[in-house]
C-alpha cells in the first residue's frame, strides 16, 4: 500500500501509518479474498461498472463498491461504504414482504367470503350472510389500518405532519378507545382490559387524535403479545408538567438487548411470525414519532415472560378544571 486517503481511512477506522508500506492483503484482514472480483481497468478512463462486495475486518463487515485502475507502478483502487444503503435495501425487503403478508391474509378473508356470497347453488341463511357480512366489513378495516399506517410513518418520515391543539376530556378519549378494542376482538376472545384514572383530570389542551392513535397502537401491540387469559391494565395519571398512560399487559416481555430497537422502523420482535404474532412493525415506531412531534416520549419497562408496560408522557396543559369532570372505570 503506497497511498492511504482520509476519506479511506474514515470508512475503514483503519490508519494511514498503519498500513501504507505493508502489502496489502496482510495489512487489510479480508482484502485477499474480494480481489477476483474488483474490475481492473487497463487505462484511466470510463471504468468498469463497480463491484459491490464485503470486505471483512476483524469482527466487522463492511459492503463496499470498488473498482481500480491498472497504472505501471501499481493499482488505484477506489471504493465507498455501501454498508448503510445495503441495510436500507434489505430492511425494505423485508417491510414489503411484511406488507405484503399483512394484506394478503384480509384480501383471501374478504375474497373468500365475497366468492361464497355470490354462489348460485348456495342457500345460506340469515345468520351465516350476516356472519360473512360482517368478516368483510372487518378484514376491510384491517386493510384500512394497515394502509393507514403507511402512510402516516411516511409522513413521520417526511416531518409532513400537522399537531393540532384543542380541548378534550382525556377519560372519554381512553374510553372510546378500549371501546374500540373490544368492538375489533368481538370474533375472538375478549381480553379484559381494565382502566384507572383519577376522577380530577378535567379537560386538556393537545391533539386528541394523535394521542388516541397512540394509545390504539399501544393497547393494540398489548393484546397481540398477551396470552390466553392475560389481562391488560391502563393507567392514566397527571404529572407536575403534563399526562401519563401506562399500558401493561401480562405477554410475553421483551428481551432487555431488544427494548430501544423496538421502537426502529419495520422492526418486530417476532419477524419469523413463530408466536403467531403479525403487523408490520410500524406501530410503536409511529408511537414514538407521533410522541416526539408532541414534544413527549414513548418508554418501555419489560422482562422477558412477565410483560411489558409502555408508557407515554405528555406536555400538555389544563384547559380549564371542571369539579366532578373526571372519572374512574374499569371495562371488561
Amino acid at each position: 500500500i503506497r497511498y492511504w486517503s482520509p476519506a479511506a481511512a474514515a470508512i475503514t477506522g483503519l490508519k494511514a501509518d498503519d498500513l501504507v508500506g505493508r502489502q496489502a492483503a496482510m495489512a487489510l484482514p479480508g482484502w485477499g479474498d474480494l480481489l477476483d472480483g474488483v474490475p481492473v481497468s487497463a487505462q484511466p478512463g470510463p471504468a468498469a461498472r463497480d463491484a459491490t462486495l464485503p470486505l471483512e475486518l476483524g469482527d466487522r463487515e463492511l459492503w463496499i463498491s470498488v473498482s481500480g485502475v491498472q497504472f505501471d507502478d501499481g493499482v488505484v483502487y477506489a471504493f465507498r461504504n455501501l454498508t448503510e444503503e445495503r441495510a436500507l435495501d434489505a430492511l425494505k425487503s423485508e417491510f414489503v414482504a411484511t406488507v405484503s403478508h399483512e394484506l394478503r391474509t384480509p384480501l383471501a378473508a374478504i375474497y373468500g367470503c365475497a366468492q361464497t356470497l355470490r354462489r348460485p347453488d348456495t342457500q345460506l341463511d340469515s345468520r351465516t350472510h350476516e356472519r360473512l357480512l360482517e368478516v368483510i366489513s372487518q378484514e376491510c378495516e384491517r386493510l384500512t389500518r394497515i394502509i393507514g399506517d403507511v402512510l402516516l410513518a411516511n409522513q413521520l418520515d417526511a416531518e409532513q405532519l400537522r399537531i393540532e391543539e384543542e380541548k378534550f376530556f382525556v377519560g372519554e378519549l381512553v374510553t372510546e378507545v378500549v371501546e374500540e378494542m373490544h368492538a375489533s376482538l368481538e370474533a375472538h376472545e375478549r381480553i379484559p382490559i381494565a382502566v384507572s384514572m383519577p376522577e380530577n383530570l378535567g379537560h386538556l389542551l393537545g391533539d386528541a387524535d394523535k394521542i388516541r392513535q397512540i394509545l390504539l397502537n399501544l393497547v393494540d401491540n398489548a393484546v397481540k403479545y398477551s396470552p390466553e387469559g392475560g389481562r391488560i391494565e391502563i393507567a392514566v395519571e397527571r404529572q407536575e408538567r403534563g399526562l401519563r398512560i401506562a399500558v401493561r399487559d401480562q405477554g410475553l416481555g421483551i428481551p432487555h438487548a431488544e427494548q430501544q430497537r423496538i421502537f426502529g422502523k419495520f422492526y418486530r420482535v417476532d419477524p419469523n411470525l413463530t408466536r403467531g404474532v403479525g403487523g408490520t412493525g410500524l406501530g410503536l415506531y409511529i408511537c414514538r414519532e407521533l410522541a416526539r412531534h408532541m414534544d413527549g416520549r414513548v418508554s418501555v419497562m419489560s422482562k422477558e415472560g412477565e410483560g411489558s408496560t409502555f408508557v407515554l408522557d405528555l406536555p400538555l396543559a389544563v384547559a380549564r378544571r371542571e369539579e366532578g369532570a373526571g372519572v374512574a372505570s374499569g371495562a371488561d
